[in-house]
């Protein structure tokens, strides 16, 4: 129960600026919120990528390196600052790993990687499965390719790692993260849908044969 009540608490400190980063800037950006998170039936679509299938680019080609950061750094950055609700995530679950690309000394873009044991909202995850989640990248820095440029060092890092399947779980009308999603060499698995903030969690490793559907 503190877990939880401390999560709330942590997602309500930094709710317009996440409302910003997601939706916009303006009043309108509450209505959003409010239609997508309790009225509205949403369409999530989960993405994929496999090892096998993986075709690794070089490092050099990468304009902005994405390397995984540590706590600590990730707080010097954070103090004194409004950011959007992605870059606490440690405070809710320390188990999971922070991946950044980081210009002019600030991580400009940020995204959160886990493992199996850990409950995503929508994911079951197996043995040698891996989600990237809670993808976003500040306002000022988009329109650089910088989600997709970094997501596919991820997905690089982690094959070499020994990962075999990666997931991303994206809104259907996040058109501009699923580009880079795919840009950065993943495929669509299959559509889940929610209602409001409910939704039925499920294993993609078990709906590999529907890919596309």
């Amino acid at each position: 129960m503190v877990h939880v009540v401390r999560n709330r608490l942590l997602s309500l400190k930094s709710l317009p600026e996440t409302l910003e980063a997601h939706y916009g800037s303006g009043p309108i950006k509450y209505c959003k919120f409010i239609y997508y998170s309790i009225l509205s039936i949403n369409k999530f679509v989960i993405m994929f990528a496999s090892k096998n299938d993986f075709n690794e680019k070089q490092a050099e080609e990468y304009r902005h390196p994405c390397i995984e950061i540590q706590q600590k750094t990730l707080s010097e950055f954070r103090d004194g600052k409004h950011l959007p609700r992605e870059y606490y995530f440690d405070k809710q679950d320390g188990s999971m790993r922070c991946f950044a690309v980081t210009m002019d000394g600030t991580p400009c873009h940020i995204h959160w990687v886990h493992g199996k044991g850990v409950a995503g909202r929508f994911l079951i995850l197996g043995d040698g499965e891996a989600e990237i989640s809670h993808i976003v990248t500040l306002p000022e820095y988009r329109g650089q390719g910088l989600c997709s440029q970094s997501i596919r060092q991820t997905l690089a890092q982690l094959f070499r790692e020994g990962c075999e399947r990666v997931y991303s779980v994206v809104h259907s009308e996040n058109a501009a993260s699923l580009k880079a999603l795919s840009n950065a060499g993943m495929t669509r698995l299959r559509v889940v849908h929610t209602l409001g903030p409910f939704n039925r969690r499920v294993r993609p490793g078990a709906d590999r044969e529907g890919v596309g559907r």
